[in-house]
């Protein structure tokens, strides 16, 4: 096989693989074993697609033709996405558990592992510049990104041997948020990239390597970046939460408390944004309504003619339009959309369905789903594994407007306030908290008066959400789910600059200054609640302390949201601290709490 480069590289979210003259006999007996995949990315190509499985860390090669799995083959622990390089037979796959970038061989339906290369912590996405010489990788805990190059590949004039290229890294920058999402733009000069939980965006100068700008949206779950027709704008999709809105039906039911958007930015006015926090404009476009919500946008392609296709991953479900100005038509696809991409021919769009282990094939004359191509059997599933599917079907609230996922993004937070009767009152938003590590850390809720996770976990569905009651199998299986979120790394731990002097004397000085009895290892809380000085508006002073583990990682804190960092906590609020903390002690106990 050989890849080349098409007219839709601009506007295709992976590159796509050609037919090439070597080709192998695929196995017609081959049948998938029943396992886990849960697909997330997804290159497609004239005769096969190549699926990158999470769960599994396979790859599954897929015949367009017979719409059946030709092979399946193990290439990591964990693949968080997939593309393919322009002009030759290579795919490169994200392993974001052995923290590498890998590079594939494909020939017919097989593949091989070329070459395995090491990168910064929990690597999430991959994005090609447009003549696929350049590649970067967003890191999420380690918050980094990653420029590698790659050598252009070519194929000698006798033997017609493919040199493979090196992957080589060019740059490693630390970023001020948890990226996600990236694109390169203004003819690969220039590299935009977006928060994974909140709405923070970076402009990245490719050349020079430097961090030029940090425009910031207003809104959180950024999971779609394409770009418009005619090159002009930047189609951002993403979810906005009304703080001061309180979770009452008529609120839910009328998209009050959160929203959906298409978020059209100018490019000009993108590249050109030079002061941090400063929000770009553009125009919005609502997506869903009363009685047909549409949770948590994701994915978006717009084809060379103008087509435009998004996927509303709670609700199971693409939105297609054939021209700017029309409306969205919406077509049901498998249980969780998450991956996108268009054929060769740019007439088909391929979905990959992450909890249906599907791919839907819809076609863009008809704008109609023909076919669901299963990539194997799957095996009963735990309570866990029901919980998971549960936590974003945005079904559980009313009329679809948000799942669990919308607020606590990928189980972590998107760093908003939500006025939600959590504490049992109105009129007092709370910042969302972290469930990463929270079903070990009871109680819950800000004033700890929540001493049951599952009565929390009804509570959460009926009030917040105003779903209906949901029933004791349900809420065991997003019990189970919870409790299977791990904190996630210290910042200087993903990072790997531990500095064991520094970090043993921080931790002397959080047990001296009294900060362990509240928050006492190994969680770093406790069972009880403080008055700590801080009260909210309804004149509660008492809260319960929430876990520090993976704190680095979080941001803003308090209540609500008053420190937007940690040491605003320890200096203009003094949290807890009889005495102002000196220099030495600051960058200690700072040092300690990035390594939890």
């Amino acid at each position: 096989m050989r890849l080349r480069p098409t007219s839709s590289l601009l506007a295709v979210c992976a590159l796509l693989i050609t037919s090439s003259n070597i080709t192998v006999a695929a196995d017609s007996t081959f049948k998938p074993t029943a396992q886990l995949r849960r697909p997330g990315a997804l290159v497609v190509g004239n005769d096969h697609a190549f699926v990158a499985n999470r769960k599994s860390g396979t790859v599954s090669v897929i015949n367009l033709k017979t719409k059946s799995v030709e092979s399946e083959t193990l290439v990591g622990r964990r693949l968080s996405d997939l593309v393919g390089l322009p002009t030759t037979n290579l795919l490169v796959a994200l392993d974001d558990d052995r923290h590498q970038l890998i590079l594939l061989q494909t020939t017919g339906s097989k593949l091989r592992v070329v070459q395995r290369l090491d990168v910064p912590h929990s690597p999430v996405r991959l994005q090609l510049s447009t003549d696929g010489k350049l590649c970067a990788v967003t890191s999420l805990w380690s918050r980094r990104v990653t420029l590698i190059d790659l050598q252009e590949s070519n194929f000698e004039s006798q033997a017609k041997e493919l040199i493979l290229p090196k992957l080589t890294v060019r740059k490693t920058l630390d970023m001020p948020f948890a990226p996600r999402l990236s694109k390169f733009l203004a003819d690969d000069k220039r590299l935009i990239v977006t928060d994974a939980f909140g709405g923070n965006m970076a402009v990245i100068d490719v050349a020079n390597r430097k961090l030029l700008s940090r425009p910031t949206l207003a809104g959180h779950n950024i999971r779609g970046l394409a770009i418009g027709h005619g090159g002009r704008e930047l189609h951002v999709t993403h979810q906005s939460l009304n703080g001061n809105s309180t979770t009452t039906h008529e609120n839910v039911f009328w998209g009050g408390v959160m929203k959906n958007f298409v978020r059209s930015i100018p490019l000009d006015q993108l590249l050109t944004s030079i002061n941090v926090g400063n929000p770009p404009d553009g125009s919005l476009y609502p997506l869903g309504h009363p009685s047909g919500a549409t949770a948590d946008p994701g994915a978006m392609l717009v084809t060379p003619r103008g087509e435009a296709a998004l996927l509303l991953t709670g609700v199971n479900e693409i939105a297609l339009r054939r021209r700017p100005r029309e409306p969205f038509v919406r077509r049901k696809v498998g249980q969780r959309p998450t991956a996108i991409c268009l054929s060769t021919d740019e007439q088909t769009i391929y979905v990959a369905n992450t909890f249906d282990d599907s791919i839907s094939q819809i076609d863009l004359d008809t704008l109609k789903v023909t076919a669901t191509i299963s990539l194997g059997p799957q095996p009963k599933l735990t309570s866990a594994e029901r919980g998971e599917r549960l936590f974003f079907d945005a079904r559980l609230s009313l009329d679809g407007w948000y799942s669990c996922h919308s607020c606590h993004t990928d189980g972590h937070t998107n760093g908003l306030l939500n006025d939600n009767f959590g504490d049992n009152y109105f009129g007092d938003p709370k910042l969302v908290p972290s469930l990463l590590g929270v079903g070990q850390t009871h109680p819950w809720a800000w004033n700890g008066k929540a001493v049951s996770l599952d009565k929390q976990i009804v509570k959460s569905i009926t009030v917040t959400m105003q779903g209906e009651k949901p029933s004791e199998q349900t809420v065991h299986d997003l019990t189970a789910y919870i409790k299977t979120l791990e904190p996630p790394p210290g910042l200087a731990v993903a990072r790997g600059n531990v500095d064991q002097k520094q970090i043993t004397a921080g931790r002397l000085v959080f047990q001296k200054r009294g900060c362990v009895d509240c928050h006492a290892a190994p969680k770093y809380t406790t069972g009880a609640v403080y008055d700590v000085g801080l009260a909210d508006k309804s004149g509660n002073k008492e809260f319960n302390p929430p876990s520090l583990l993976g704190v680095s990682q979080r941001g803003p804190f308090f209540h609500d949201g008053r420190a937007t960092t940690l040491r605003d906590v320890l200096t203009r609020f003094k949290h807890s601290l009889e005495q102002p903390l000196d220099a030495a002690e600051l960058q200690a106990i700072l040092a300690f709490l990035k390594s939890l």
